[in-house]
């Protein structure tokens, strides 16, 4: 098996495309988990490239602290672009950003809440004319095309739940 005999940095370096300039996002180019993070072999372990780009280049890592990205490109591993913060400082940055449709950060995304979703047959303003509309389910469902289930959801809170959240 043949020693690497270029320094961690050079390692480092070698899988980093800085093509954009100092001012914009370094991509990581070698190895990465699912989700795009990039992983560097460093201090005898995998770590996420850009943790390891924070402790190559800025210092130490407090214990429990995260490395989070101001630009929000997992393969990011500019060092310009990370800051320290904690786990509450990553999901306040989330929910700032909108990036807050992925619930407690596990699992699929969540599809995109009433018209913006692509699936939505009805708008914003049906549904308020629905939930106004004192007939059967059956007939309101017939003149807006969708099934008596889909009203008898909307009426029960359980569909396009943020329209109601926003009357109250």
């Amino acid at each position: 098996m043949a020693v690497s005999k270029l320094s961690v940095e050079e390692r480092f370096w070698s899988k980093v495309d800085r093509s954009a300039g100092p001012e914009g996002c370094w991509l990581w180019t070698g190895s990465g988990d699912p989700k795009g993070y990039g992983t560097f072999w460093h201090d005898g372990r995998t770590r996420k490239a850009h943790r390891a780009s924070w402790l190559l280049f800025k210092g130490g890592i407090p214990e429990g602290i995260w490395v989070l990205h101001r630009c929000d490109n997992p393969p990011c591993v500019n060092p310009a672009h990370l800051w320290l913060g904690t786990n509450a400082d990553n999901v306040a940055d989330m929910m700032r950003k909108g990036r807050d449709r992925h619930p407690l950060g596990v699992g699929p995304k969540r599809p995109a809440r009433g018209a913006a979703n692509g699936r939505a047959k009805l708008t914003e303003a049906s549904v308020l004319a629905i939930l106004a509309d004192g007939r059967s389910h059956y007939r309101i469902a017939a003149d807006y095309g969708v099934t008596h289930g889909v009203i008898w959801r909307i009426k029960r809170g359980e569909r396009w739940r943020h329209l109601q959240e926003a009357r109250s």
